[in-house]
């Protein structure tokens, strides 16, 4: 079979663990194309990462739990059927008994570049998969940045989070940083990794188009705008109609957005 034109542009989520023994040493596992690195796997199509993290650890010999979400990371290569972008998601767990292969937890984490290795991820997909990245947005009064969907789209007419879909080579960071100044003209600093949220339909997510499953992965993040400025939808044509500022208190009279709960649950 000939490979696809290089410049196909296609997209992969992995998962990998971050577990540590007890003296603080993360374990590292043989792999079939490098170093020894930490346990990885590739994101089944509609799979929940916290899933796909439960299902390393179910796997290992030592007993261990979940404890975060650690890191994404973002992973640029070439791959047989094109351009690969891979978002790699870090989850940490601790164990209740030592390895005989182990490092740093910093440098295990550097490591997880190498498995699964890009050359073997099975299912690198070009479309009908979403990686997002959403912020919950403060000012130093403590308000939240909510934007309001226009008319349209999933959620029309309820207030949603800054953020957005991945753009082709960019990691959630820029691309939250990017959306929040377009959809509110401010200059966001994004912080800490909330969570990740999964979420699955069989069937695609705007009416019309053709039945095929859709499986979208958000991560969500802390963010903080130092000096507010008037706020004003920039990127005028698209799923974002309007944005403002709110109080705590004013959020129970708001119809949110099912991500808007989401991560406000997770705070």
């Amino acid at each position: 079979m000939r490979p696809a034109h290089p410049a196909t542009r296609l997209r992969a989520i992995t998962v990998h663990l971050i577990a540590t023994t007890p003296t603080g040493r993360a374990l590292l596992t043989p792999t079939p194309a490098g170093p020894p690195a930490p346990p990885g796997t590739e994101l089944r199509h509609g799979e929940d990462p916290h899933h796909a993290a439960q299902r390393l650890l179910d796997e290992l010999p030592a007993p261990g739990r979940l404890t975060a979400t650690h890191d994404i990371r973002t992973q640029l290569s070439h791959h047989p059927a094109g351009h690969l972008h891979t978002d790699r998601i870090l989850y940490t767990a601790a164990l209740t008994a030592e390895a005989p292969t182990t490092a740093d937890p910093a440098t295990a984490a550097d490591l997880t570049r190498h498995h699964p290795h890009p050359d073997t991820l099975a299912h690198p997909r070009t479309g009908q998969r979403r990686f997002a990245a959403y912020g919950l947005v403060t000012d130093p009064d403590d308000r939240l940045l909510l934007t309001l969907i226009t008319d349209g789209y999933p959620g029309a007419g309820t207030w949603h989070l800054p953020g957005g879909g991945t753009d082709h080579g960019e990691d959630p960071r820029t691309a939250l940083t990017r959306e929040i100044t377009e959809e509110t003209a401010q200059h966001g600093r994004v912080g800490a990794l909330i969570g990740i949220h999964s979420r699955y339909r069989p069937e695609s997510l705007h009416p019309g188009e053709a039945r095929t499953p859709w499986h979208g992965v958000w991560a969500f993040y802390r963010a903080t705008v130092a000096h507010p400025g008037p706020v004003r939808v920039l990127d005028t044509g698209g799923s974002t109609t309007d944005a403002r500022w709110y109080h705590r208190d004013e959020l129970p009279g708001l119809d949110l957005s099912i991500t808007t709960r989401q991560a406000l649950a997770l705070a």
